[in-house]
C-alpha cells in the first residue's frame, strides 16, 4: 500500500497488487460489520452494536477509499477521465495504511 504514494512504472505486478489491495478492502467492509469489540472490558458481539459502531467509526472512509479505487479502474479502462481524483486517493489511501496499523 505505501507504493501508491510514489509515481512508479505501472506493471502487471504492481497492477496485481493494486486488485489485491482493493478486494482486501472490499471485502474487509461487510467482515467489519460481524467483528466484535471491546467496550470497557467487555466484549461487544451484537450485531446491531457492531454495525452502528462501525458506521460511527470507520465506514465512510472505507467506502471513499473503495469508491475512488472503482473509479480509477474505471478510468483506466477508459470509462472515463478523472486525473485529479487520483492524486487525492493517494491521501486517502495512506490513511487506510495508518487504519492497517491501528
Amino acid at each position: 500500500v505505501p507504493m501508491v504514494a510514489f509515481e512508479l512504472p505501472e506493471g502487471i505486478l504492481l497492477r496485481a497488487m493494486d486488485y489485491t489491495c482493493t478486494l482486501f478492502w472490499t471485502l474487509d467492509m461487510p467482515v467489519s460489520l460481524i467483528t466484535g469489540y471491546h467496550d470497557a472490558g467487555v466484549l461487544e458481539m451484537r450485531p446491531r452494536q457492531i454495525a452502528r459502531k462501525y458506521f460511527r467509526s470507520w465506514f465512510f472512509c472505507d467506502l471513499l477509499v473503495i469508491c475512488i479505487d472503482y473509479l480509477k479502474f474505471l478510468t483506466e479502462s477508459g470509462m472515463a477521465d478523472i486525473v485529479g481524483l487520483f492524486r487525492m486517493s493517494k491521501v486517502v489511501r495512506m490513511v487506510r495504511l495508518f487504519r492497517l496499523f491501528r
